[in-house]
């Protein structure tokens, strides 16, 4: 029993616009090993259709946030979307 904890990863997902109100609680949230946004569930839970529609980009940029100290997940449909989520939108 000892080695299977010790094995075990435990991954939180963020899928759901109510946890933006939320994620210091979630980041914070012991025995989270890492973090995958649901990017499809999370741009239907704000009313999208469109992972790539800036208003769900910006969000994920968001949680994405430096604060978080823990490996995070996320899949991209381009090079360029997954560096904007990485660095954030470039400042004009």
């Amino acid at each position: 029993m000892k080695d299977s904890q010790s094995d075990t990863v435990v991954i939180a997902q963020i899928e759901d616009k109510e946890a933006l109100d939320h994620l210091d609680d979630i980041f914070a949230t012991a025995g989270i090993d890492c973090f995958f946004i649901g990017r499809s569930d999370l741009t239907i839970s704000l009313g999208y259709d469109d992972p790539s529609h800036p208003d769900v980009v910006s969000v994920v940029e968001v949680i994405f946030a430096p604060r978080v100290k823990k490996l995070m997940f996320v899949l991209g449909h381009s090079p360029q979307i997954l560096k904007r989520f990485l660095h954030g939108a470039p400042r004009t």
